[in-house]
């Protein structure tokens, strides 16, 4: 690292040394997660309790972490192409 990146590093904390090297979101804040999938944080919170869309504490802070998040949302996603699939066979039976 070079002198002028680990003055910046330094000046800007754990943000500016992300940015830097570019580290990926482990996990991510319930308003960040509600955010980027373009839901209400109470849509979250319900779907962290019922849904099993999964999450962590440390420190009694709620975390999402990013790749089970990814995970989930694709199974929900074959799930729901599943049924799709499954009810248009019946109905084109009809």
């Amino acid at each position: 690292m070079g002198a002028q990146g680990g003055e910046n590093a330094r000046k800007g904390g754990v943000s500016a040394y992300r940015e830097q090297f570019r580290f990926p979101r482990l996990a991510l804040r319930p308003a960040e997660a509600a955010q980027a999938l373009g839901i209400s944080e109470r849509t979250l919170r319900k779907w962290m309790k019922d849904e099993g869309l999964p999450y962590f504490r440390v420190d009694g802070a709620v975390c999402i972490p990013t790749h089970p998040l990814h995970e989930w949302i694709l199974d929900r996603t074959r799930s729901q192409h599943s049924i799709d699939d499954t009810v248009d066979e019946i109905l084109g039976s009809f």
